[in-house]
């Protein structure tokens, strides 16, 4: 097959690097902000809210905050002042972001984020996502739909109401949640989810074996 000369043969993230890197004609953007699939890939935090914090932790640099201004970040987003505002609000209520209120405010990420249940949640569904795309037995869009059906489930908000309490738990007493062993309780949550789901998918596709 004949190679398209427009299509670029550097790697995905070397090109990206490379084009961060790239002021050849105009010196501005130089920077790169990794950002781990665990977010960008997260299940039930919609597409508006991770541009919103990605911009965020693009300003934080080597910080651990940063304060551009909503209209700047609308700006770089391409989103109106009011769309910037509610989505900061769904990243506050889904514990990806904590913000301080003050004429220019102030944003954090917040501890322990690798703890966030909707990232611990949406990691256990894209793992068993892979497994059954494994069998080879059903199309994508019937796999997708079935990790869809479960994120509306009320095996899924059961679940994740009880993360969210933990969480905030382990996020006011970290050193009392280390000195237990406390973070087992996250482990038997997510091992309970991870059973109704598999319960949930034999019930919907008796014939498949995983």
């Amino acid at each position: 097959m004949k190679q398209n000369k427009e299509i670029s043969k550097n790697k995905g993230w070397n090109y990206m690097q490379e084009l961060a890197q790239n002021n050849e004609l105009i010196e501005n953007h130089t920077l790169y902000t990794p950002i781990p699939h665990k977010i960008s890939r997260c299940l039930n935090l919609g597409s508006t809210p991770k541009i919103i914090l990605f911009d965020l932790v693009s300003y934080m640099g080597n910080k651990y905050y940063s304060y551009p201004s909503i209209d700047d970040i609308a700006l770089n987003c391409g989103m109106s002042h009011v769309t910037v505002q509610a989505n900061m609000k769904e990243l506050e209520a889904k514990k990806f972001l904590i913000v301080k209120r003050r004429r220019n405010n102030t944003y954090y990420l917040p501890d322990g984020l690798e703890l966030n249940p909707y990232i611990l949640l949406s990691e256990v569904l894209h793992g068993f996502r892979g497994t059954i795309s494994k069998t080879g037995l059903l199309s994508d869009r019937q796999s997708n739909e079935f990790i869809r059906s479960i994120l509306k489930s009320n095996i899924y908000i059961e679940k994740l109401n009880l993360l969210c309490k933990e969480y905030k738990s382990y996020l006011g007493m970290q050193q009392f949640y280390n000195n237990i062993n406390g973070l087992t309780i996250f482990q038997e949550i997510l091992g309970q989810f991870s059973e109704a789901v598999t319960e949930e998918f034999n019930r919907e596709y008796p014939e498949i074996v995983l």
